[in-house]
């Protein structure tokens, strides 16, 4: 969690706020996780990209979702300039993120600050289905809707502190909100 706290905020101390979307471009690794828990602790709402999508569908997410922040390893980052306006973190070892002046200063007050901001109508990720009728479309989920599918999942199977969860999908896919977070559900 020091990690995805120190990610957190950066993005805050950069502006990110309740339903700003950060787009996340990262292979799969420890670096996704941490990436994805950093952006809903700061109060902003994910968006996963898949490096090895064609570049002219991630860049078309990215403008259509409004993106302001990007999360991403270095290598995936340099796809962006020239054309992304935003905040770039790279991300290229969770446990070496850079920490300006700024992120120091919004530290754990700011975090605080973002998290008591968040309701349960604002937005925890986007989505964007295949395109395959056309143009891809975002589908915005909000928080309440998280909440109560991992409450349920959990009571469901009745999940306790020892359960384990793999991470069986690809991040670019709705159900793998439920293998990143089912295991934290008895923490909420």
């Amino acid at each position: 969690m020091e990690c995805a706290s120190r990610v957190a905020a950066w993005l805050v101390a950069h502006g990110a706020a309740p339903d700003g979307v950060v787009a996340l471009q990262l292979d799969r690794s420890l670096e996704q996780v941490v990436g994805v828990y950093g952006v809903l602790l700061s109060g902003g709402a994910y968006l996963p990209l898949d490096p090895k999508w064609p570049v002219e569908r991630r860049r078309f997410m990215v403008e259509d979702a409004a993106c302001g922040w990007l999360v991403a390893q270095s290598a995936h980052a340099a796809e962006f300039a020239g054309w992304f306006g935003g905040a770039v973190l790279a991300l290229d070892d969770a446990r070496r993120v850079p920490e300006p002046a700024a992120a120091a200063e919004a530290g754990a007050d700011g975090l605080v600050a973002a998290a008591e901001r968040v309701r349960p109508h604002h937005l925890a990720y986007v989505m964007y289905t295949s395109g395959s009728t056309g143009k891809p479309k975002g589908v915005q989920v909000m928080h309440r809707g998280c909440v109560n599918i991992l409450h349920a999942a959990c009571s469901h199977h009745g999940l306790d502190l020892e359960a384990r969860f793999g991470m069986m999908t690809p991040y670019v896919f709705d159900i793998s909100f439920y293998n990143i977070f089912c295991s934290a559900v008895p923490f909420i």
